[in-house]
């Protein structure tokens, strides 16, 4: 037998959680077939099987955190399963990972007769295989939109609008659970009543009301929660300034066709990133790490930029979930590069297929809530960093210039530090610097 233990993904993981499994007690897997996913505090991962073989025993329960070293999965070997059954190798089946039995009930494999084509491998990222476990939906029969065959999250909701029934449109006159009854079941549960086979439930207003959902906390809400916990423990300080950036606005305006011409689409983003990291190269103590156990501060030669990006929920009904690409030795690329890598990576942080290397090692982070109508708000440290900065919306507020009030776009900004490094005059001679960089955006050409 196999003891298969929880590997070490890397980036200092020590501890994962168990999210799903993708085989039950009885499946036969072949080499590199996934058989778990683990949520880390950077993103969602599959587990491939380390050899062919038959699925003995699951040793953690989903939803448990386990650490790194710990056996989670028995593996009866390939070759004791064909002395044990008699089978010829050529014929040993192979479980798919898109057939998802329910949960706590062991299943066991039939073979599948000689002529039989293997199972489709279904390309899609973890969330997508989570979404369509919870929705009772195999991949297969679901048709991709992405890069080879890729099925994105957005094939899959247009799968289950296509499948779903009329609901009751009035919640006064009662909620009409689903006909479709794995859905009626569940509906059923939730609301904590017993639905005879076949039947149509109808509860009142008052009946939902009282029909509260106690949901366990995991995958990115639970690791999201779990930092900043950590990050609250930590003193920090925010400090707000707004800057009238007209000649950002123009300069921006003026790029856009140059980079429609490269299949790009310029935010203004890249500028603040640019911004960013010329500011730093006279201001390194923000680019840094605190180490208070070593009691030593790291100065960072290369200025790796996290950028905060809002993911969709893991399953329908939640809320979504924040993650922090790293944008890497930001302060070598240039303009269209960073408008590139941006793209590319809140792209794959907003699918979870970004591996973990880009997902760990940020130096400072930057985060633009005024893309979702926020005109200011406080970001929190994303440790160890000792600095982050918080944009709002670009819109036009009033202002004096030369004693009269007009109306310019202007930018809200928030520098969130780290009081136990940084005090309020290095911080405030740091942020002094990047509006006046944002104002007058020249400087960033004559600068870079």
């Amino acid at each position: 037998m196999l003891h298969f233990k929880l590997p070490d993904v890397g980036e200092g993981i020590h501890e994962a959680e168990i999210t799903r499994w993708l085989v039950r007690p009885g499946d036969v897997v072949s080499q590199d077939q996934p058989m778990v996913e683990i949520q880390t505090d950077k993103a969602l991962v599959e587990i491939p099987a380390p050899q062919p073989g038959r699925i003995a025993e699951l040793r953690v329960a989903e939803g448990t955190m386990t650490t790194v070293g710990t056996v989670i999965i028995v593996i009866e070997p390939v070759i004791a399963v064909l002395q044990a059954g008699g089978v010829a190798a050529d014929a040993v089946p192979v479980a798919s990972a898109s057939r998802q039995p329910e949960s706590g009930t062991a299943v066991h494999s039939e073979p599948p007769r000689a002529e039989e084509a293997p199972a489709r491998r279904v390309v899609a990222a973890p969330a997508v295989r989570r979404m369509a476990h919870e929705a009772g939906v195999d991949l297969v029969r679901v048709t991709g939109s992405g890069p080879a065959g890729r099925v994105l999250p957005s094939d899959l909701r247009a799968f289950l609008a296509a499948a779903s029934e009329p609901m009751a449109p009035a919640l006064s006159q009662g909620v009409q659970i689903p006909a479709s009854p794995a859905l009626r079941q569940a509906d059923a549960e939730i609301m904590g009543v017993q639905e005879p086979a076949g039947a149509v439930t109808t509860l009142g207003r008052a009946d939902v009301e009282r029909a509260n959902r106690v949901l366990p906390l995991t995958g990115v809400r639970r690791r999201m929660a779990q930092r900043m916990t950590e990050a609250w423990a930590i003193p920090q300080v925010t400090l707000f300034d707004t800057v009238e950036v007209s000649a950002l606005v123009a300069l921006r305006n003026s790029l856009q066709e140059v980079a429609a011409a490269d299949a790009h689409r310029l935010t203004y983003l890249p500028l603040l990133v640019r911004a960013l990291v010329v500011a730093l190269r006279e201001h390194p103590w923000l680019n840094a790490t605190l180490q208070m156990e070593q009691q030593t501060v790291v100065l960072h030669s290369h200025v790796h930029v996290g950028v905060a990006v809002a993911v969709p929920p893991e399953r329908p009904g939640e809320p979504g979930g924040l993650v922090v690409p790293v944008l890497r030795e930001a302060e070598t690329l240039s303009l269209r590069t960073l408008t590139a890598e941006l793209a590319r990576l809140t792209a794959g942080a907003r699918t979870r297929s970004l591996p973990l290397a880009e997902l760990s090692g940020s130096t400072i982070t930057i985060t633009n809530f005024g893309a979702f109508g926020g005109e200011l708000g406080t970001p929190i440290l994303n440790p160890p960093e000792v600095a982050i900065l918080g944009a709002g919306r670009i819109e036009p507020r009033p202002i004096s210039v030369d004693g009269q009030v007009v109306a310019r776009p202007t930018l809200p900004l928030a520098l969130t530090f780290d009081h136990r490094l940084l005090d309020g005059a290095a911080a405030g001679a740091f942020l002094a610097r990047y509006t006046q960089l944002l104002h007058e955006p020249y400087r960033l050409l004559w600068e870079a």
